[in-house]
């Protein structure tokens, strides 16, 4: 368990306690609605506006019951994409670099296989004006979910390749799955829980001054891949991690969490 998992927890008791709000969702998608209509931004392209990827509705995707938004990117030109932006504010900003954040997105990788290409077809992504923190997604031929979290380089014998640390989710299934960037202040680095469970810990993401977003989408040069997002949520901690750590332990003693193994504790989806 990370400090920021830790703050998280802490969070929610002191919340439970004192009536107070715990982190707060700054941005989120939820099923079948248009972004557009939640405050996101599409991404604008620069040309090959009649190659650009579609996006659409689905409701109760291949009868799980869940809804969702679907990116289908299924052109080969550099230069087409299709994400969705939002920017915090400077104050939010601040306080996620100085308190922690999570980005989370359920979603199903349609496609199989779907490589894991180098702007990423498939990606969810904070940058926060210095640093950029980017997880591209892709999939095995069994459908098999994998996970990279980019470097900032490429693979020189494979100019589609990305580079960085790769997690497969063996026996993971084509399914809905829930992918959390989690960040920790105290040690500057992210975190990757799939479905819960860590997967990938201490990335330190790539320096960018680019940027100030969230992303979700398809930020394709010349890879493809279809994705549907039945949610996003982008997450800021509420409560200092130094006044928050003594309630936490009492915390832990109460609900009788000291000793399990290292599982994944940040706010779960809503």
């Amino acid at each position: 368990m990370n400090h920021f998992q830790a703050l998280m927890i802490a969070a929610a008791v002191s919340g439970s306690l004192s009536g107070q709000a715990q982190a707060s969702i700054v941005f989120s998608h939820s099923g079948n609605t248009d972004p557009t209509t939640e405050g996101w931004a599409v991404e604008p392209v620069a040309f090959f506006l009649d190659q650009r990827p579609t996006a659409t509705p689905v409701s109760n995707d291949q009868g799980s019951g869940l809804n969702a938004w679907s990116i289908d990117d299924n052109s080969t030109f550099i230069g087409t994409n299709w994400f969705y932006t939002q920017s915090p504010s400077t104050a939010e900003t601040t306080q996620a670099n100085t308190l922690g954040w999570a980005l989370r997105a359920n979603l199903r990788i349609v496609d199989t296989p779907d490589a894991v290409g180098n702007a990423g077809s498939i990606i969810l992504e904070y940058a926060n004006g210095t640093t950029a923190y980017r997880l591209a997604l892709g999939s095995e031929a069994d459908g098999d979910p994998m996970a990279l979290l980019w470097d900032g380089g490429v693979d020189p014998n494979n100019t589609l390749a990305a580079t960085g640390t790769l997690f497969t989710l063996q026996n993971g299934g084509a399914g809905y799955h829930l992918y959390e960037m989690v960040y920790d202040p105290l040690v500057d680095s992210v975190d990757l829980f799939i479905d819960g469970v860590e997967r990938i810990s201490n990335y330190a993401g790539v320096s960018s001054s680019l940027f100030n977003r969230v992303a979700w989408g398809s930020a394709s040069s010349s890879d493809t891949g279809q994705s549907n997002w039945n949610q996003v949520e982008f997450e800021i901690a509420a409560v200092p991690l130094p006044a928050a750590l003594p309630l936490f332990f009492s915390g832990l003693l109460g609900l009788g969490w000291i000793g399990k193994s290292r599982r994944h504790s940040a706010p779960q989806k809503r």
